[in-house]
């Protein structure tokens, strides 16, 4: 898995796909793997120009069309990281420049904006994704170690 072989993992978002990024970066911690994720698009430029080439960019945005996230996604493919997408559109700017992409579905294409939220497919790409790296069992014994971190910090 890409996320196992990195040695920094970022993870860019704006808006509520930034909340998200955000989310899937804390899970990522708690299971000790180096993941930053910037609430910012102006972090999200700068951490771009310094990237290693053997990092990992993983790129939440449903529409794959908000221009200050692909131009960092541009800069950070200048130093040939690995670029996965999570978006609902294939022929988006920012799937074109993904190495790999997770596709989601859109409220649009049920044709009920005002019932399903278009984040629901990002949030189960997340739940899947930690799933899967909570199988490994350093990254479920760190996690469980986080966990009664907080719990035993709650409970003094």
């Amino acid at each position: 898995m890409l996320i196992k072989n990195a040695p920094r993992v970022f993870i860019f978002g704006l808006g509520s796909s930034g909340y998200n990024a955000q989310e899937l970066s804390q899970r990522l911690m708690r299971m000790g793997i180096n993941a930053f994720a910037p609430s910012d698009s102006h972090t999200m430029y700068i951490s771009s120009s310094i990237m290693q080439k053997d990092g990992l960019l993983i790129v939440l945005s449903v529409s794959g069309k908000s221009n200050e996230v692909n131009e960092a996604v541009a800069v950070a493919k200048q130093h040939q990281l690995k670029v996965v997408s999570i978006t609902a559109f294939d022929d988006s700017p920012l799937a074109e420049m993904s190495d790999y992409q997770l596709s989601v579905q859109y409220s649009e294409f049920v044709d009920n904006t005002q019932f399903i939220n278009s984040q629901l497919g990002v949030v189960y790409i997340i739940d899947i994704l930690s799933t899967m790296l909570l199988q490994n069992k350093t990254y479920k014994a760190r996690y469980q170690q986080t966990v009664a971190a907080i719990l035993n910090r709650k409970m003094k």
